[in-house]
């Protein structure tokens, strides 16, 4: 992975505190580690192990929890994913998928991950650690079967703030 891309969600920039926070919300709302967990859609001793500052989540459940317990930014600068323009990795892979003529199947067989799975991250139900982790895209075998020279190259697709050109491009290399 090159250096010249922002992480859009690093986990080093989890503020020690963030189980704490969690905690006291959920207490503050009489629910249960178990209610919470189900609401955010995670085992149980996730959250336990967040709350006792073991556990650093993923930006998944960062935002499932801000969501959930109304809390402000329990990341600072993690961007908000309901926010206008903020980039979709796996709406925008789909597109480049769709582009090169690729069926789902062979995708995830690039991709090392199952054709559910890849569904998933299309449909933006959460990040695969096998293609974006910590942020970044990382799965080289994929990105060259969707077109792309590099996982770095992937990413700044998804990071474009015009994907048609790239969408062209690909397109372009396939005629």
């Amino acid at each position: 992975m090159g250096s010249g891309i922002n992480r859009l969600f690093p986990r080093t920039a989890i503020p020690s505190g963030i189980g704490n926070r969690v905690r006291n919300a959920r207490l503050a709302r009489g629910w249960s580690q178990e209610q919470l967990a189900r609401y955010v859609q995670v085992d149980r001793r996730t959250i336990l192990r967040l709350e006792q500052g073991s556990h650093r989540p993923t930006s998944h459940l960062v935002h499932a929890l801000e969501e959930r317990l109304a809390l402000v930014q329990l990341v600072p600068g993690w961007r908000d994913p309901a926010l206008p323009g903020a980039p979709s990795f796996g709406t925008r892979l789909r597109l480049a998928r769709l582009a090169r003529g690729l069926t789902q199947v062979a995708a995830a067989g690039a991709a090392g991950v199952s054709p559910a799975t890849l569904s998933r991250f299309e449909r933006e139900m959460g990040d695969t650690p096998m293609i974006v982790d910590d942020g970044s895209m990382i799965n080289d075998g994929y990105a060259a079967a969707l077109g792309f020279a590099d996982a770095q190259d992937m990413e700044e697709y998804c990071l474009s703030a015009s994907p048609r050109l790239w969408l062209d491009r690909l397109k372009a290399a396939d005629g």
